[in-house]
């Protein structure tokens, strides 16, 4: 969504379409120009977002063999654990 958003200017979720509000608000217009206009504040928010993603990857690698063991619950408890979280959010 974000890419869309920056790149093209168009707000592909409801989150991006409150950033390009707040865009806008701001003078500034989401689009191929913005990246020319506005480079300092495109490369912050892309820059922390890969960030982002390094830390994930670093939180996670340790976790995977964690999350393959979850197949091993038979199907119906782990049915019911979905469905059950799924109520709750």
């Amino acid at each position: 969504a974000m890419g869309a958003l920056l790149a093209l200017g168009l707000p592909t979720s409801a989150t991006a379409a409150i950033m390009l509000a707040a865009f806008q608000q701001y003078g500034l217009q989401p689009g191929p120009l913005l990246f020319e206009r506005n480079a300092d504040l495109v490369w912050a928010p892309l820059a922390s977002l890969f960030v982002g993603l390094v830390m994930l990857l670093v939180l996670n690698l340790p976790f995977a063999p964690l999350w393959a063991k979850l197949l091993l619950i038979p199907k119906h408890y782990l049915y019911a654990g979905i469905t059950v979280f799924c109520g709750l959010g």
